[in-house]
This record gives structure tokens, C-alpha cells and sequence, in this order.
């Protein structure tokens, strides 16, 4: 589920410069449009206003996001989508509604429609939750038995090294005991 801004919390200011650049003034810094639906998505109002004048362009800029996001991955049904426009152009001839938003969608079925588009989407975010975790915990199992196999790996080399050590030693070993028993009897390399 989507973060809710506080109520009475400032929305956060965001200046769009000519270039169609925003710049978010609390982070310092220039953001994509797909980073503002982010900073949306988590939480934050936000107003939109150009550099220069400070022309309120909120509303513009989140239809922008709708329509980004629509040509992204279409998740609105047309019906949905028009009553919403419907809204937004019966307003001004309405009267806006206080903070100048747009008319309620009126027909019953699309709002039914919404609301099951919303509740999709919050299952949807569930579902991708629970799959990150899922897929970090195998991550995190993975990760844990490299490690093991390395470590036993270098455990088997570090053995070898000794046991390539101690057949050297026996070799040079028996070497000795058959020149004992035969001083004629030539000598078995001790190269590894």
C-alpha cells in the first residue's frame, strides 16, 4: 500500500526549469519524471512550478505521470480513463472543488472498476514484496553455500599441499631403508 502524506505536512517543491528538467529542491538535485512518481509512490504531495514565475504546473505534470506510466504498462480501462477526463474538464464549468480538484468520478461502475484496479495494484506490490524477500533469502542461502564450498575447497588444497608433503617424506623415507638394505640399488627421485 501506498504511503500517505501527513495531513498538513508542506508538499515537497519541485521547479521545472525550460529544458523540461525538475529540480527537487529538497534533495538539491535535477530528477527524471519516472524519479517523481517514485517520491509520489513513497509518500510525498508534491507541487510543481516553473523556474521561472512559479506558475503552478502540478496538475499538468502528474497527468504527464499518468501518461507515462499508462504507455509504460496500460493499467486503466478506458472507461476509467474517461471519466476521469470528464472530471477534469467538467470541473472547470462545475466550479473545481475546493483546491481546485477535479469532479468525483460519477458513474458507479467505473468507480467500482478504481477501486478494483487499486486493489489489484496493492496486491500486485504484495505479491512483488513477498517475491523480493523470497528471492533475497535464496540469494542470501546461495551466497551462504558458495562460501561453505569455497571454503572447503581451500580446506581440500591446503590438505593436498600436505599430503603431496608427507609422500615426499615417506618416499625420501623408503629411499633410505632400501639403501640400507641394498647400498647398489639406485635412488627413486624425490621431485614432486
Amino acid at each position: 500500500m501506498h504511503a500517505r502524506p501527513a495531513a498538513g505536512r508542506a508538499p515537497r517543491i519541485v521547479k521545472r526549469y525550460r529544458n523540461r528538467k525538475f529540480y527537487d529542491t529538497l534533495e538539491c538535485r535535477y530528477v527524471r519524471l519516472e524519479e517523481l512518481a517514485e517520491v509520489i509512490a513513497r509518500g510525498s504531495d508534491v507541487r510543481v512550478v516553473e523556474h521561472d514565475g512559479d506558475r503552478d504546473i502540478t496538475q499538468a505534470t502528474l497527468f504527464a505521470l499518468l501518461g507515462l506510466r499508462e504507455r509504460q504498462a496500460p493499467s486503466l480501462e478506458p472507461a476509467v480513463l474517461h471519466d476521469l477526463v470528464r472530471g477534469v474538464l467538467a470541473a472547470p464549468a462545475e466550479g473545481a472543488a475546493p483546491g481546485g480538484t477535479a469532479a468525483p468520478v460519477s458513474d458507479p461502475s467505473s468507480a467500482q472498476r478504481l477501486a478494483e484496479l487499486r486493489a489489484r495494484g496493492e496486491k500486485l506490490r504484495v505479491e512483488a514484496e513477498a517475491s523480493w524477500a523470497a528471492s533475497r533469502a535464496q540469494a542470501e542461502a546461495l551466497r551462504a553455500a558458495i562460501q561453505a564450498q569455497a571454503g572447503a575447497a581451500w580446506g581440500a588444497v591446503g590438505s593436498l599441499g600436505k599430503v603431496n608433503r608427507e609422500l615426499r617424506r615417506l618416499r625420501a623415507e623408503i629411499d633410505d631403508l632400501v639403501a640400507q638394505l641394498d647400498p647398489s640399488a639406485p635412488r627413486a627421485s624425490t621431485g614432486g
